[in-house]
């Protein structure tokens, strides 16, 4: 679905704005995310919180999966333990 949408906004100006639109507010609640677990004492706050964000974001894109796991050969469990551990570096910077 994700796909089609990006597709969509890509071809159709009438997805445009609510593309435009689901991505910030992706971006916010990374945003919120990256602060709550500052409060909540897990990791410090990254000295670029949107480029931390943005950063996690790539990381975590449906095509990513895709190509790791189907495309690759990678088990989920590889593909989980790789995203855990870029979360973990994207905090601790």
């Amino acid at each position: 679905m994700w796909s089609a949408f990006v597709e969509g906004a890509n071809t159709d100006p009438v997805l445009a704005p609510a593309y435009r639109k689901r991505i910030e507010d992706m971006r916010e609640e990374g945003r919120r995310l990256i602060h709550r677990l500052v409060e909540w004492g897990f990791c410090r706050l990254p000295d670029d919180v949107d480029r931390t964000v943005d950063l996690r974001w790539v990381t975590a894109q449906d095509s990513a999966y895709t190509l790791l796991v189907r495309d690759c050969g990678w088990t989920q469990e590889e593909y989980r333990d790789m995203l855990l551990e870029r979360f973990l570096e994207l905090l601790d910077r």
